[in-house]
């Protein structure tokens, strides 16, 4: 072989080693009777820009199994240009979806990411957590999930921004996430284990994980490029929803350091909630003449408070019993 041939093939060598090791992401979508959601957010999916030196596979858990959801997947991954697991986790709740996820992607992935069956992912979402992931060598990536309602926004939720969640800086440290949008090493669920179970139909699995990671000095930073958008349906939009989120998302935080049955933790948690209603109630009084927003925020802190008392005593409302279409 000519000395030129030589160089030329141990250069293409060289180029099919390096493309051959890749960082390997497994996006994770758990579902359960979303079937519009699940098409619309695999077809965000499938115009998502390139992300250098990764391959990306797409799993679905889906909650209870349908021959609908199979079929999605299975037309969807007949003309994807990425490859898509299907898979059925019959044990109700989003404690034992996410984890069968991550047992799923725990055998070919370094890094996994949810995201929800209510969410759709602009086109250089992937790229930005991914980018985000590698600058600052994080254990999590989350981005921001800004809400898009599927009808007319009632005055009262448009003005007191009751479904907007706060943003920040690309790069800054967070004390905590949530799975709407997060990126995740696979390595960290063999320091810290999986969701705790226990939060299953209640909601929180994702707080309780993102304070231990924190707690075991794990980086979790913010990509504020990374944006997907949460579909919210009329049946979200009304004044017992914003309440009962309110109550179930104290309720899901009081519940969790009280799991140690420790009396201090549970009567500092029922002394907070009770200062937090009593809080709220006075604000209801002024909210009086301040109109319907600042009414419902006093509801809000009322509700957050009874949660609090709620969840240390056991208390908690299972609000995902409930699902709402998109």
């Amino acid at each position: 072989m000519k000395r030129s041939e030589s160089l030329l093939a141990t250069t293409n060598t060289a180029r099919i080693e390096r493309s051959e090791v890749q960082t390997q992401i497994a996006v994770c979508i758990p579902t359960f009777r979303r079937p519009e959601g699940l098409c619309r957010l695999l077809a965000a999916l499938s115009v998502q820009e390139p992300v250098p030196g990764c391959q990306i596979t797409i799993v679905v858990v889906d909650n209870e199994g349908t021959l609908m959801s199979k079929a999605i997947c299975d037309q969807f991954a007949l003309k994807s240009r990425y490859p898509l697991t299907y898979c059925c986790e019959l044990h109700r709740g989003l404690s034992h979806v996410r984890n069968r996820a991550v047992a799923v992607a725990k055998q070919f992935a370094d890094a996994l990411v949810f995201i929800d069956d209510d969410e759709v992912p602009t086109r250089g979402w992937l790229r930005h957590l991914v980018a985000c992931q590698q600058a600052y060598a994080a254990d999590a990536v989350c981005g921001p999930v800004i809400p898009h309602f599927m009808c007319e926004v009632p005055q009262w939720i448009s003005t007191g921004r009751f479904f907007e969640r706060p943003r920040y800086m690309t790069g800054t440290v967070l004390p905590e996430a949530n799975t709407g949008n997060v990126l995740i090493r696979t390595e960290v669920f063999d320091r810290i284990g999986f969701f705790d179970d226990r939060f299953s139909l209640t909601g929180g699995e994702d707080m309780d994980f993102f304070v231990r990671l924190y707690e075991s000095r794990g980086l979790i930073s913010w990509a504020d490029e990374a944006i997907v958008e949460e579909w919210v349906p009329t049946s979200r939009m009304t004044l017992k929803y914003v309440l009962q989120r309110a109550y179930r998302a104290a309720s899901v935080t009081a519940y969790r350091p009280c799991l140690s049955h420790s009396r201090t933790r549970k009567l500092a948690c029922v002394v907070r909630g009770v200062l937090r209603s009593m809080r709220g109630i006075c604000l209801l009084l002024v909210s009086l003449a301040r109109g319907r927003v600042e009414m419902v925020k006093a509801l809000q802190r009322v509700s957050s408070g009874a949660g609090v008392i709620a969840g240390a005593f056991g208390l908690r409302y299972e609000q995902y019993h409930t699902v709402h279409s998109v």
